[in-house]
């Protein structure tokens, strides 16, 4: 039973590793990525529904 479930979760594992490497990517190749120090105060619009 073991090695079925092994079989078929190799190849998921490795969708899912790609697809992860793929969103890391375009993460990457975005060109404004703004980092702000813990405690920093920030205002935020926002034009539509927003939920977090």
């Amino acid at each position: 039973m073991g090695a079925v479930l092994e079989g078929g979760f190799e190849p998921l594992s490795d969708q899912i590793k790609k697809r992860n490497d793929s969103e890391i990517d375009e993460l990457r190749d975005r060109e404004r990525l703004w980092y702000l120090n813990p405690g920093t105060k920030v205002q935020i619009q926002v034009n539509r529904s927003l939920e977090l």
